[in-house]
């Protein structure tokens, strides 16, 4: 399939993720005596932005899960945000980073932020590729953001519409596309 207009290319997504990764490395320092951060990716989208951010970070980390979603198979998200899968290890006690590869609303992060502190964590930060701010509807800032965006509807590098689009390796604009059925 065609792809749209080019948001973000593969070379500068690389580029985010290594000033990203850096940024991460010294905020949480080398963590002598410290348990591992509990790296917490945030399903479907932030597989591929995760697998390369977590490349990046010279501190120890636990790798693990959750699934959430306010927009099910719909191009516009409910607001209502449902955790569809928890993670398999306790939050307990933890300093945990968040990764994500889109803000818009700030619900799904929020919610995820207060659902981690509700199960103990310790500290809970976030971090993410892209922030489309002008489309934040309550006041939830990232800790670590790679870059704003316009606001248009955007896939590839992990980011869907209706489930598809995620394979593409840069961000497009896939406004005038209509998603595979």
């Amino acid at each position: 399939m065609e792809q749209g207009r080019l948001i973000v290319s593969e070379e500068e997504i690389q580029g985010l993720v290594v000033r990203m990764g850096g940024e991460i490395n010294r905020f949480y320092g080398s963590r002598e005596n410290e348990p591992p951060v509990l790296v917490l990716g945030i399903l479907k989208g932030a597989f591929i932005f995760l697998a390369d951010l977590v490349r990046k970070l010279t501190f120890p980390a636990e790798i693990e899960f959750i699934g959430a979603s306010s927009y099910g198979t719909s191009l516009v998200s409910s607001g209502n945000v449902q955790i569809l899968y928890e993670p398999a290890v306790s939050l307990e006690g933890r300093d945990i980073l968040m990764v994500d590869e889109l803000i818009d609303t700030g619900r799904t992060l929020a919610a995820l932020s207060d659902y981690c502190r509700e199960k103990g964590a310790r500290s809970v930060a976030a971090a993410v590729l892209l922030d489309k701010f002008e489309r934040r509807e309550i006041d939830y800032h990232p800790d670590f953001i790679g870059k704003t965006i316009e606001n248009v509807f955007v896939g590839g590098y992990g980011l869907d519409g209706g489930g598809y689009y995620r394979q593409y390796p840069a961000v497009s604009d896939f406004s005038k596309k209509t998603p595979v059925p």
